[in-house]
């Protein structure tokens, strides 16, 4: 469990209003979370950002659109399309690449196994 309202409100926050404050002014894109409160009931998160888009920045990898999409809900994908984690690991464990005398992956016959 974690109570930090009080600190957070009085010690965090107004910080955090500077900042955005001031990224805001130099046009430098952030975006920034907060978790002051944990109990049963739920968690209570603070999030401060100063968005690329509103500040007519186009970011050729932008992470913080990334960043704000899961904040609001979006699950994450890999690139490649397989799924969960747990789904790219077992797909992993079910390859049967060969190792060596030290369990580590054999790249030679790595190699071999794709020239065929």
């Amino acid at each position: 469990m974690i109570d930090r309202r009080k600190e957070f409100e009085e010690k965090i926050a107004p910080r955090l209003d500077e900042l955005e404050m001031l990224c805001g002014i130099y046009k430098i894109p952030f975006f920034a979370t907060c978790c002051y409160e944990d109990s049963e009931e739920g968690t209570s998160y603070m999030r401060y950002m100063a968005s690329p888009i509103s500040m007519g920045i186009k970011l050729h990898d932008d992470q913080i659109r990334h960043h704000i999409n899961v904040s609001n809900g979006f699950d994450t994908i890999p690139h490649n399309g397989s799924g969960s984690y747990d789904a790219i690991l077992e797909e992993y464990e079910q390859m049967d690449l060969p190792e060596d005398e030290d369990g580590r992956l054999d790249e030679a016959s790595v190699q071999e196994r794709i020239k065929k």
